[in-house]
């Protein structure tokens, strides 16, 4: 996928140690590396975003050995039951963690990461298409994974090489944990383009975080709406970044006076802001908002990428052809993954999909072309025999109530608001109740110290949900 002897004497990855890599270097440890791996064979990476976990995930891809790329702060039962249902020939792990695979033995040692190898051969069939593994759902070690294909990565990381205009003058931080579909096509892109991939684990929210990026004068961010709500709080208006050339925003609806807060910004000081839609089901993207109309487009995700297509389809699945009209929102093109897996059997099957994606996102077209999101399928509740969308409360709360934190959770009948700061909530649910018409019994406030996130900032639903059920008076 990646054409290291191309670009051989530019810097390939810095880390936040100060280590540097030529693609000619990294081209070296990746053969090493590649030496101790089997093709066709199955590897777990658990990730971080440091040079070894780096190194793991090229050698693996260039190898086609497949991996899946997990976060290294799994819980140990998650990590079992997967290495369990999945039967990995190989691990990638940081050396400091050996001792929880007593299965494997280590086969190798380079940077702060060890690749180790099953005392039980693994042998079962993985089609020669599969190339990669992801999951959706961020760090609860939920067993289903997206099954994506070397076309699918080939194919979504040409697209977004040629509708961000990234080339080898660009340095991309890594905001974004690498086994996240977003994170990761942000590395998969610019090493493609010869450019500079900044490693970094520390959070926005750390000082060291923004003294490598200014530093190593980092010329492109990306971010969930949770980061640019954090950035916003930052000030990074203020900040002193004149190597700052290009943002980008995916992972989730941004709500609309940041979006216009940062299109402005961005329009008066020269830079790029790119709204974008993507899934792992698509192997990152599927849509983009041109920098130049993210101050007009106000909540579009815009128009597909290059040699993709969406349309919008009724409930029974025929196509809405009439602009303004709600149905789910459906992608076609090669960059769709090939279908799911559950366990180390699905690693044999082949392209269910066929190249069409029903993304469970509602959906329209405005009369110019350009998509909006209105909703999610799994987002909708009954409330005394009324058919709510979660995300019509979400815009309530935001159109009231500036910079907050909040989720929202529903079933049948009761909808949960999460707060951080309980001195509004009845503020809110004045609001909810006045703009719904719905009896205010409906909704309750739940006051909690912190919103459960996963590593890539997006609220986790299941610890919600855990929540709830802990607490059952409150129903």
């Amino acid at each position: 996928m990646w054409n290291l002897k191309k670009y051989q004497s530019n810097t390939a990855v810095i880390d936040d140690y100060g280590h540097t890599l030529t693609y000619a270097d990294l081209f070296e440890k990746i053969k090493d590396i590649s030496s101790h791996l089997l093709p066709r064979k199955l590897c777990f990476i658990f990730c971080s975003n440091s040079l070894g976990s780096l190194l793991s995930y090229i050698s693996s891809i260039e190898n086609k050995t497949v991996p899946v790329l997990l976060s290294c702060d799994l819980d140990k039962d998650a990590r079992l039951n997967l290495i369990s249902l999945y039967k990995p020939q190989y691990i990638f792990c940081k050396s400091n963690t050996l001792l929880e695979y007593p299965s494997f033995e280590v086969e190798t040692e380079f940077s702060d990461y060890s690749l180790l190898k099953s005392k039980s051969d693994q042998n079962y069939i993985i089609h020669s298409d599969l190339a990669l593994l992801l999951s959706t759902s961020g760090t609860t070690g939920n067993p289903k994974l997206v099954r994506l294909s070397y076309r699918n990565l080939e194919c979504n990381t040409d697209q977004i090489v040629s509708y961000l205009n990234i080339d080898e003058r660009q340095r991309a931080i890594t905001s974004l944990p690498m086994y996240y579909t977003y994170g990761l096509s942000v590395i998969n892109t610019h090493l493609k383009a010869g450019a500079t991939v900044l490693l970094t684990d520390k959070s926005i929210l750390q000082k060291e975080f923004w003294s490598f990026f200014k530093y190593y004068k980092a010329t492109s961010f990306s971010g969930v709406p949770y980061t640019y709500m954090m950035l916003d709080r930052l000030k990074v208006y203020s900040m002193d970044l004149p190597s700052l050339q290009i943002l980008t925003q995916a992972g989730g609806h941004l709500n609309s006076s940041l979006q216009l807060k940062f299109g402005k910004f961005c329009n008066e000081t020269g830079k790029s802001f790119f709204i974008m839609y993507g899934q792992s089901e698509a192997s990152a993207r599927m849509s983009y908002l041109d920098k130049s109309l993210v101050t007009e487009k106000i909540d579009s995700i815009g128009i597909p990428i290059k040699g993709g297509q969406f349309f919008i389809a009724d409930e029974n699945l025929n196509r809405i052809d009439k602009a303004n009209t709600v149905g789910e929102l459906v992608y076609q093109g090669e960059n769709v993954c090939l279908g799911y897996a559950t366990s180390y059997l699905d690693l044999q099957l082949g392209d269910k999909n066929k190249g069409t994606l029903y993304t469970g996102d509602f959906a329209y077209f405005d009369d110019d072309g350009f998509y909006y999101i209105t909703g999610r399928k799994k987002r909708f509740v009954k409330v005394f025999g009324n058919r709510i969308n979660l995300n019509d409360i979400d815009k309530i709360i935001y159109d009231n109530f500036e910079n907050i934190e909040f989720a929202t959770y529903g079933i049948d009948d009761q909808i949960y608001i999460f707060i951080e700061d309980e001195n509004i909530g009845k503020a809110i649910k004045a609001a909810i109740a006045q703009k719904t018409k719905i009896n205010p019994v409906a909704f309750k406030i739940m006051s909690i110290e912190s919103l459960p996130r996963n590593a890539s900032g997006k609220i986790s639903y299941s610890d919600l949900s855990k929540i709830i059920e802990k607490n059952k008076h409150f129903r």
